[in-house]
């Protein structure tokens, strides 16, 4: 039973991640979506290649930044028996994650049992994100489609099945499903938050920096499109002429393909100048310190539904606040009802906070956080305290130490060290090591995606 309920989590998982359309995170510069407004003139031209390679530009910072947030929880939730998390974060995988533990598995379930046993979870968890590109019919990795105002609500909700199963010596077992639901109220941390228009109005003006690039345009124009003018140019300087004339400028648009469009945005894209690079770069890294020191706010409800009967429901209110891209503190207020059959029934609140450190995220630029995104991630250290009060139940305390380890883009190692107040919770005297083993999809098919692309 136990192997059945794993697979179909996990066969669940897949079949909804076979059905999303995959693209690479890192579109190409020449991959900008077609023109909404028809330009009138040439400067007017230039202004929109040049805008649409900087606001795609803006939106894959975006996206990075965003994926990279520290509040995405990939774990089962803190509630379930075994999982190696004291507290919940607010957001989680914008595909799937998937959390399995592996080791020094001992613990308990709702009902405190736990001595002389050998436990194991996996959970799955998957983002309204993922519905939401679904029904859009768009692909999840694109940068626009990441940044509109409806993916951004469909982020805010996500759903967790779990299944734990507790192994005793006498051969006899419990087991305990888990399912939760979040939604998160308020994201001061969303890149996406940004307006692109905001930046592009700051940058250096077009007609300052096209004068480098202009020559190369037009060189590339009049060979796509200079033979086929009525008249034909004569040359390049009857053609600019041509061009460069208001009245005459739609004969020329008119008889661009969308490969010579295409064309034109690979040189905006070469040239640092035209796209005004180093300014868009520090505005950027502006966005990223900013949103780094927001918070979250989330409310999720969680049930461990147990074969004997013993079921717990958790409330909990989730709070994360960032200090810097490295720094995160959270922490969770619960309030828990415990359903014992033919006892009287435990209800009380919950509280945990938690502080953690990642590693080499200090003085990175928008560069640095795109090609982590598609990469391992970084190493991370948590410390967190946890303490339950229950209605005809003693109180529970507990401390956690955690180091999170990536080991390929979008898998980690979560290796915890815990000690509680009362040795049944944890099936040791004092102290329990626990290993754990997290799949972020989203991560691990972006990662994939920039690997295959750097093959072509």
């Amino acid at each position: 039973m136990m192997m059945s309920r794993r697979a179909l989590s996990l066969s669940m998982a897949l079949s909804l991640l076979s059905a999303v359309p995959v693209v690479s995170y890192a579109a190409q510069p020449a991959e900008l979506v077609a023109a909404k407004d028809k330009p009138t003139s040439f400067d007017e031209f230039m202004d929109q290649r040049r805008n649409w390679f900087i606001e795609n530009d803006i939106q894959k910072s975006q996206a990075a930044a965003d994926r990279l947030s520290p509040t995405r929880q990939v774990e089962a939730p803190a509630a379930s028996g075994n999982s190696t998390s004291l507290v919940d974060q607010s957001s989680a995988s914008d595909l799937v994650g998937i959390a399995f533990n592996l080791a020094g598995l001992s613990g308990e379930l709702s009902d405190g049992s736990g001595e002389g046993s050998d436990a194991n979870t996996v959970s799955v968890t998957a983002s309204g994100y993922m519905l939401g590109a679904l029904l859009a019919g768009k692909s999840p990795y694109d940068p626009a489609f990441y940044c509109e105002e409806s993916s951004q609500r469909w982020r805010n909700f996500t759903l967790t099945l779990g299944h734990d199963n507790l192994d005793q010596d006498n051969g006899a077992g419990d087991r305990a499903t888990t399912v939760g639901a979040k939604y998160r109220w308020l994201n001061n941390r969303d890149a996406c938050s940004i307006d692109p228009d905001d930046l592009i109005a700051n940058l250096t003006k077009a007609a300052d920096a096209y004068n480098g690039l202009k020559p190369k345009v037009f060189d590339a124009l009049y060979a796509a499109v200079g033979s086929k003018l009525t008249p034909p140019a004569a040359d390049l300087v009857a053609f600019k002429a041509v061009i460069l004339n208001a009245a005459t400028f739609d004969q020329v648009y008119s008889l661009l393909s969308d490969e010579d469009k295409k064309a034109v945005d690979t040189l905006v894209a070469a040239d640092p100048d035209a796209t005004s690079f180093t300014e868009l770069r520090q505005q950027e890294q502006s966005i990223i310190d900013e949103i780094s020191s927001g918070g979250e706010l989330t409310t999720a409800l969680v049930a461990n539904l147990t074969n004997d009967g013993v079921d717990e429901y958790d409330f909990t209110l989730v709070y994360d606040h960032g200090f810097s891209q490295s720094a995160t503190w959270t922490v969770n207020s619960s309030f828990a009802y415990q359903d014992v059959p033919g006892k009287s029934d435990g209800y009380g609140g919950v509280l945990a906070t938690q502080f953690e450190y990642r590693f080499g995220l200090s003085g990175l630029t928008a560069d640095d956080l795109e090609a982590l995104d598609s990469s391992r991630g970084p190493i991370s250290l948590s410390g967190s305290v946890k303490a339950k009060w229950l209605a005809h139940t003693p109180s529970i305390y507990i401390g956690q130490l955690k180091l999170s380890i990536p080991i390929a883009t979008g898998l980690e190692l979560p290796i915890t060290l815990t000690a509680a107040n009362r040795s049944e919770l944890i099936d040791e005297e004092e102290i329990r090591a626990h290993i754990g083993f997290t799949v972020d999809t989203s991560k691990l098919i972006s990662g994939a995606s920039g690997f295959l692309a750097g093959l072509n």
